[in-house]
C-alpha cells in the first residue's frame, strides 16, 4: 500500500505549480500598470527583451507600422530537445480599445521547431483606420498554459514609438 507523507504533498504541489505556469518570471503589471486583462504569469517585457515560456525562449526584435499594419518581428528558441510547434495562432494583438486581434498574416518558415533551434519570422496585424495608442502583443505558446509573453507598442498619427 501507497503511504503518503508530507514530502509526497510538497512534491505534487510543486510540479503542479510548475506546471501550470509557476515558477516562471511573471511581473503583470510591472511596466504597463494600466494594461487591461493582466494575469499572474504575465511576462511583460520591453521591445527586445526576452521571455522565457513553455520550453522556448522568445524575443520580439522590431515592430514595423505601415499604414493600418503592424509587422511584429520575433526570434523564438526552442530550449527543449524534442520538436515544439509554433505558428501564428500563438500571437494576437490587444489594440488601443481592448479588443483582441488575430493576425493578419505571418511568415513562419516551419510549423515544427526542432530542440535546440532558433527561427525568425513576423506576425502582421491590421488596425483599424486612425488608431491611436498603446497596442499589446501577446505571444502564449501553450493552450494549457496560462502564461503569456507581453510587450508594448505606441502607435500615434502615424508615428510609432
Amino acid at each position: 500500500m501507497w503511504r503518503r507523507g508530507p514530502w509526497t504533498v510538497l512534491v505534487l504541489l510543486v510540479a503542479l505549480a510548475a506546471a501550470c505556469g509557476g515558477g516562471n518570471d511573471g511581473n503583470p503589471g510591472a511596466l504597463y500598470p494600466d494594461r487591461a486583462n493582466q494575469y499572474r504569469e504575465d511576462q511583460e517585457r520591453r521591445i527586445g527583451g526576452s521571455v522565457m515560456l513553455g520550453g522556448f525562449t522568445t524575443t520580439v526584435t522590431d515592430v514595423e507600422v505601415v499604414g493600418q499594419t503592424v509587422t511584429v518581428s520575433v526570434e523564438i528558441t526552442n530550449r527543449n530537445d524534442e520538436p515544439q510547434r509554433i505558428d501564428a495562432t500563438q500571437w494576437t494583438l490587444v489594440n488601443p480599445r481592448i479588443q483582441t486581434l488575430d493576425p493578419s498574416s505571418a511568415d513562419f518558415p516551419l510549423t515544427e521547431l526542432p530542440g535546440g533551434e532558433t527561427v525568425n519570422a513576423e506576425v502582421s496585424f491590421t488596425l483599424d483606420p486612425g488608431e491611436t495608442g498603446d497596442v499589446y502583443i501577446q505571444y502564449k505558446p501553450k493552450i494549457l498554459d496560462a502564461a503569456r509573453g507581453i510587450w508594448r507598442y505606441r502607435v500615434g498619427a502615424g508615428i510609432a514609438s
